[in-house]
């Protein structure tokens, strides 16, 4: 009988569906590995938790592994023996992809981005420093820096590389001139839910994101501060209901006063999607494609936003530029059931024909089989990668073994 073939993947931290998207997606790939009949490890830096213990109940083998500790983590990882390696952003491959070629090399190696992180993090510095909009959307090279080559550096290492939207495509293949063979274009997988509540069974409005994440802080805070009155003063029952993981005391404390309510995290985001009205997602940076706005329309709920809300996802829930049309766009949706039925029926038919489950998961397995298939020849076409290999192995593993001797009080380090 023939062994499955075995992917190992390095995440940063173990997949928390119920609070990032990332952890879904990072869960939706490992699904789709193992229900085509993959043997699947999980490497992660952080310690045992109740995450790797969800892991295990899927059948994952999961380990926890610093990657500054040579003999610990080569010893944990010398007994796998993978054909597949994906590391869940490109700091992993910074830290752990010298020493998977090392003990792999002949393992097909993917970066899964889950959004361009220096894309993100470049608008993120634009908008702290009051930058136009239009800058914000379109950041130079310069304003990306050095996170720009640290990504590109690792997208050009390895095989392959994922990313999840058609913008963040355009952008690494018309801009940058990344090779279009090695990319795939694979947005996160969600499905519609079957009974969807109501215009007349719906009310209010809500806010859902991890709080964590730069991104959905900032937007919070926006939409409180400056858009969320502009609102009350045109619908002054309204409500407004905050839900996600890790809200900060900020965020916690409101308990009705405006209308506003904290929730924290909540095991169902459909369900709480599927009472309200719409959800409110006013983005001033971010990349990637958004999980909040997946999940709302799957469960049938109408989105407003601003234009990054919606970048790249293939449709457009209702964009708004300022504070008063925010507050039209949300007094049109609680107001008017045709204007809400439309862009409720909009979201659900984006996402049975964008983001179909079973649809992606077989370009995802597609995409892999011909990457490992044509993997030598790959290889050999590709200079700029093997240059920036050889370069890592003297770069980032003599610093990691520096940072190993510096923990163990060696002398000379």
């Amino acid at each position: 009988m023939t062994s499955p073939r075995h992917a190992t993947f390095f995440v940063y931290v173990w997949p928390e569906p119920l609070s990032s998207a990332a952890g879904v997606r990072t869960r939706e790939l490992m699904r789709a590995l193992l229900e085509d009949g993959w043997k699947v490890t999980a490497v992660s830096p952080s310690g045992t938790s109740q995450y790797s213990e969800e892991l295990n109940a899927l059948g994952i083998t999961t380990l926890s592994c610093d990657p500054n500790q040579s003999g610990d983590t080569e010893k944990a990882l010398f007994a796998l023996d993978p054909s597949l390696l994906i590391f869940d952003r490109f700091v992993m491959e910074e830290q752990f992809g010298w020493r998977a070629r090392s003990l792999w090399p002949k393992a097909f190696q993917l970066v899964d981005t889950q959004d361009l992180h220096s894309l993100r993090r470049a608008r993120e510095r634009l908008v702290k420093t009051g930058a136009r909009w239009e800058q914000v959307l379109a950041p130079s090279e310069d304003d990306m820096g050095e996170d720009l080559l640290r990504e590109l550096a690792s997208l050009h290492r390895v095989d392959a590389a994922l990313v999840v939207s058609s913008f963040e495509r355009d952008f690494l293949t018309q801009r940058l001139g990344f090779p279009d063979e090695r990319l795939l274009c694979l947005p996160f997988p969600t499905d519609a839910e079957s009974q969807i509540p109501s215009f007349t069974e719906r009310s209010g409005f809500c806010f859902l994101g991890n709080f964590r994440h730069p991104p959905n802080l900032d937007s919070v805070r926006w939409l409180l501060s400056e858009l969320w009155p502009v609102v009350r003063r045109q619908l002054p029952e309204a409500e407004l209901h905050l839900y996600g993981a890790y809200p900060p005391a900020e965020i916690s404390l409101h308990k009705g006063q405006n209308g506003i309510f904290a929730h924290g995290p909540v095991a169902n985001h459909r369900a709480a999607l599927g009472k309200h009205k719409a959800l409110l997602a006013p983005l001033r940076f971010g990349a990637g494609i958004k999980g909040k706005v997946l999940e709302a329309w799957g469960a049938g709920t109408p989105v407003v936003g601003s234009v990054l809300t919606f970048e790249g996802m293939g449709h457009e829930g209702l964009v708004t530029t300022d504070a008063l049309e925010f507050a039209h766009a949300c007094a049109a949706l609680d107001g008017s059931e045709s204007i809400w039925t439309g862009q409720s029926e909009a979201g659900l038919e984006a996402v049975r024909t964008l983001y179909n489950r079973a649809t992606l998961a077989k370009s995802f397995l597609t995409f892999l089989e011909r990457g490992m298939r044509g993997l030598e020849s790959s290889r050999s076409q590709n200079l700029l990668g093997r240059i920036l290999r050889h370069q890592q192995s003297n770069s980032t593993k003599y610093f990691s073994r520096w940072i190993e001797a510096k923990n163990a009080g060696q002398p000379d380090a």
